[in-house]
């Protein structure tokens, strides 16, 4: 496996990829396939770690109540400039996933598409997305079933139980194949 980057290398290589983040058709289908699989209902307040652009909370946008507040955390802000011009009614913050300036109880989901293979600490994430998830919250992580040294693999099932989380669902998700990129599979928590 190769080593982890850093926080700082993640911002330079992410903020050189901002402009051009969006034309990637494999980017845009596993936003897409991971907002379709997100059950809307009773969700208000979303928070998307590692937003990137933020393909995600774009999609999700039009399957959620009119009043939805939409936050979308990154380290790379040349990526949240992209994302506030694509969806200037969301509020993006530059921010560590580990590290979130939001109270407790302030969201009732918070999503990751293709981001926690890139962050170290993969129970202080989950650790800290649960703080911030109101008692009947939930966690939608869209991971991939293998990094081909891009990162660490990360098994949701294996990590729920260790935040006080369950597995509710979940749906794999195969990229096409000439895209490059490997599976994914789509995961709810809850309490």
């Amino acid at each position: 496996m190769a080593e982890l980057e850093t926080a700082e290398q993640l911002t330079v290589r992410f903020d050189g990829r901002a402009d051009t983040y969006d034309e990637s058709e494999t980017h845009r289908q596993m936003a897409e396939a991971t907002a379709e699989f997100i059950d809307s209902t009773g969700v208000h307040d979303v928070l998307d770690a590692g937003t990137g652009t933020a393909l995600l909370l774009r999609s999700l946008a039009p399957r959620l109540v009119d009043t939805a507040q939409l936050v979308g955390v990154d380290l790379s802000s040349r990526m949240l400039e992209v994302a506030r011009s694509a969806l200037p009614g969301a509020e993006f913050v530059v921010a560590d996933a580990a590290e979130l300036p939001f109270g407790s109880a302030t969201f009732d989901l918070v999503t990751s598409v293709t981001s926690l293979h890139l962050m170290p600490d993969v129970k202080t994430v989950l650790t800290e997305w649960a703080r911030v998830l109101r008692p009947s919250g939930r966690i939608v992580i869209a991971t991939f079933t293998s990094v081909r040294g891009w990162g660490h693999l990360v098994v949701p099932a294996d990590e729920a139980p260790r935040i006080g989380f369950r597995v509710l669902r979940s749906l794999d998700w195969a990229a096409p194949p000439d895209s490059g990129f490997p599976d994914l599979v789509i995961v709810e928590l809850g309490r």
